[in-house]
């Protein structure tokens, strides 16, 4: 079921109230992870000047910087942004603890991810990559989402999707039958504090949602 109102609308909540609830009450029922790539499993972007930023990866940088300066960027990368060390540990970790994880995210031609997720020695656990530019079809489109549903052969109740974005990764996942997890650093929380759904967790980094979710029985899947 997804979270929307009898208006059909998605309500909101502060994603402090969010965070203050403690552990979801679908948690358990999660069986499948649906991780974005951009901003949630890769390094922060390091800017001409320098300065990172906080929970934006290589792709969501792109996104919101449509001129000139991400042109710049964009012609000096020749693939993905690395994986996050501790971005990859919390796979790692959501694996152990018996939760099918797929990495599902909209690429840039040139910009797929699989050579980055293998350096980082995660390819191997993943269910399957859903990357936009192979199957045609990105985010928010609906289709993007039922086909992580079919490729983890789960129920959408039963999958939740991970990203850093709430009306390309958040809104559209709910509208899909899924659970959602945002992932917003502090720099970002501020501006999204109207606008996170209800019952959707914020948390500052993946490293936090193996504890969120929890560990499944052995053999339950």
């Amino acid at each position: 079921m997804s979270d929307l109102d009898d208006r059909g609308e998605v309500s909101v909540v502060s994603p402090a109230a969010v965070r203050g609830a403690g552990v979801p009450a679908w948690a358990g029922e999660v069986r499948c992870v649906a991780v974005d790539y951009g901003g949630v499993l890769d390094l922060p972007v390091q800017p001409d000047d320098g300065a990172s930023t906080p929970g934006l990866g290589y792709e969501g940088f792109l996104a919101a910087n449509l001129g000139a300066d991400a042109r710049r960027l964009d012609a000096r990368r020749s693939d993905s942004s690395p994986v996050d060390p501790a971005a990859a540990e919390a796979v790692r970790a959501l694996v152990r603890n018996g939760l099918a994880v797929l990495v599902a995210s909209n690429t840039l031609p040139d910009r797929l991810c699989d050579r980055r997720l293998d350096q980082a020695g995660i390819r191997g656990l993943l269910l399957a990559v859903i990357q936009s530019h192979v199957i045609g079809v990105r985010k928010p489109d609906p289709e993007f989402f039922a086909t992580i549903a079919e490729v983890a052969d789960a129920a959408p109740r039963h999958c939740c999707y991970v990203g850093n974005r709430i009306e390309t990764d958040i809104v559209p996942a709910l509208a899909a039958g899924m659970r959602a997890v945002l992932i917003a650093g502090p720099a970002d929380r501020g501006a999204l504090e109207e606008q996170v759904p209800t019952r959707v967790p914020v948390l500052g980094h993946l490293r936090e949602l193996p504890a969120l979710l929890g560990r499944r029985p052995r053999g339950e899947r």
